[in-house]
């Protein structure tokens, strides 16, 4: 089963569960404050970026657990921000089944892109070939980088 969180206590908790994954694993977690704010603004001010978080659960037993993802909102566009799940939400792919719940919410409200981010070398390949499979249009970015014009 697939919910969207609209409490900022929740909120809170799983910002919290992210950022013990990302240390688990070696990465930055996203900025905090950013994403606290930005889920605010998803319930007082559709006019600026928002961020929508999403949660699987087992539907036998919604106190399990099995993933979140976080969709920040703007401009008619939705961007995959953040996304973690456990052991037995690999096990039923609900990353997968969040994504396509967040793809057609998104849909539904006529956004015109869904941005999945990106792909490089170190990239899982399950990750790939989900990416791949959506037949969405590849954009090429060489990334951020200071430009100083001489002429």
């Amino acid at each position: 089963e697939i919910k969207e969180i609209n409490n900022l206590e929740e909120f809170e908790d799983i910002f919290n569960e992210y950022k013990s994954y990302a240390q688990k694993l070696g990465f930055k977690a996203i900025s905090e404050k950013k994403c606290k704010q930005w889920f605010k603004n998803m319930h007082n001010d559709k006019e600026l970026c928002s961020l929508k978080v999403l949660q699987a659960s087992e539907s036998k037993n919604h106190k399990n657990k099995l993933g979140y993802i976080g969709i920040l909102e703007f401009k008619q566009k939705s961007f995959y921000l953040f996304g973690f799940t456990n052991n037995l939400g690999r096990k039923y792919q609900a990353n997968s089944a969040l994504l396509w719940k967040a793809i057609l919410q998104s849909k539904h409200n006529n956004f015109k892109e869904f941005d999945l981010g990106g792909l490089n070398k170190k990239t899982p390949l399950g990750i790939r070939k989900y990416k791949e499979s959506l037949n969405g249009i590849m954009e090429f970015c060489p990334g951020e980088y200071f430009n100083v014009s001489l002429f």
